[in-house]
């Protein structure tokens, strides 16, 4: 996205078709042991905002806490997102519809024994036939206690839509004399049903949307994986992060899929 768009985007008013909330899944915490977070957007009908790699158009959501001396914050983890196409000739944009929920931590000091009011501030662009800024701020409030879950369910549910991850030693990319990479996926549970895979890469421009990616999958169950790089990419990254989602032979998918992080 061009500088004058962003610039353009940030002189417009705030969106409205965004609601946000936090939820915590216990409102009191004990020192040094991690609280579950979810941030929680609901969105107005054909409105979506995007991944951590927003695709072909977008910017990706972010989040940047306001944390108390002593707590930190576990990364954000994004929801399985949808393959959102944007038109002839425009290509895809990786996102969510209706309503998604990332999940994170805070992590309380040792020394942590008082009440702590800790807040939040999500980058996010809300897009529909035209985008615009709807950068959301949450607010929570703690308290030293037991620690014991107030919202088991939610989390569980909400926990069922995040994909799996594995080790980083678990896939392999080699680089290709045409600016390609060839990702080896290990054969694995979750994808042992899937005539093929979905491939979403994890960073913006490292591979080019407008080619396809050629799946192969082997008789012991593994995969193969041939992407070209993004243009501006002329060397092999010490890491691609991907997210690959098995389909059966109908299209559909048979889990929220599997991330990885390929290195040589």
């Amino acid at each position: 996205m061009s500088t004058a768009l962003l610039l353009a985007l940030a002189l417009q008013p705030p969106a409205q078709m965004v609601q946000s909330e936090a939820v915590l899944k216990s409102t009191t915490f004990k020192p040094g042991v991690p609280i579950s977070v979810a941030l929680k957007l609901t969105l107005d009908e054909e409105w979506h905002v995007y991944w951590r790699n927003p695709g072909d158009s977008g910017v990706g959501t972010e989040v940047k806490w306001n944390l108390p001396a002593g707590w930190k914050a576990g990364p954000l983890r994004y929801p399985t997102p949808e393959r959102i196409n944007l038109g002839s000739g425009y290509g895809f944009s990786f996102g969510y519809e209706n309503e998604v929920v990332f999940l994170t931590t805070l992590t309380p000091p040792l020394s942590a024994t008082k009440p702590v009011k800790i807040a939040a501030d999500m980058t996010l662009l809300a897009c529909k036939t035209d985008c615009v800024p709807a950068d959301q701020s949450f607010e929570l409030s703690l308290n030293p206690g037991d620690g014991k879950p107030t919202a088991q369910g939610q989390f569980e549910a909400w926990a069922k839509k995040i994909p799996a991850q594995v080790s980083i030693k678990t896939a392999k990319v080699t680089w290709g004399s045409d600016r390609s990479y060839r990702i080896q996926v290990p054969a694995l549970p979750a994808l042992k049903d899937a005539e093929t895979l979905e491939f979403f890469p994890s960073i913006a421009g490292q591979t080019n949307t407008d080619k396809p990616v050629t799946v192969k999958k082997s008789m012991d169950g593994s995969w193969v994986l041939h992407v070209l790089a993004g243009q501006a990419i002329t060397s092999a990254p010490k890491q691609v992060p991907f997210l690959v989602i098995p389909m059966d032979k109908d299209g559909h998918h048979l889990n929220q899929g599997v991330e990885f992080v390929a290195s040589p």
